[in-house]
């Protein structure tokens, strides 16, 4: 965020790795993979990338829908109750007033 001084954190979307590995292709191929990036400061951390690509529009499309549909199973939050507050507390204040 430091260097894109228009972006700010509005909220924490929360998605199961299962659900986001779960997301198939119309030919039955993987639409995502989840790489575990976790850290000693981070110990829950995941990477998500595309499987594939070249996609179809249509693939695409659905590739969208269906990652969106797996990021609001749990309702998005304030970033200020993350972990208690504590992501956000670190923040430098003028990132925490965008």
């Amino acid at each position: 965020m430091r260097d894109q001084p228009e972006w700010s954190w509005k909220k924490v979307a929360i998605a199961s790795c299962s659900d986001i590995r779960d997301v198939r292709l119309s030919d039955g191929s993987k639409g995502f993979c989840v790489l575990d990036t976790a850290n000693e400061t981070n110990p829950s951390h995941g990477e998500i990338f595309q499987a594939k690509y070249q996609l179809d529009d249509a693939d695409q499309l659905q590739l969208k829908r269906e990652i969106m549909q797996a990021f609001t199973k749990v309702a998005p939050f304030d970033p200020q109750t993350y972990r208690s507050g504590e992501l956000w507390n670190a923040l430098l204040p003028e990132l925490q007033t965008r």
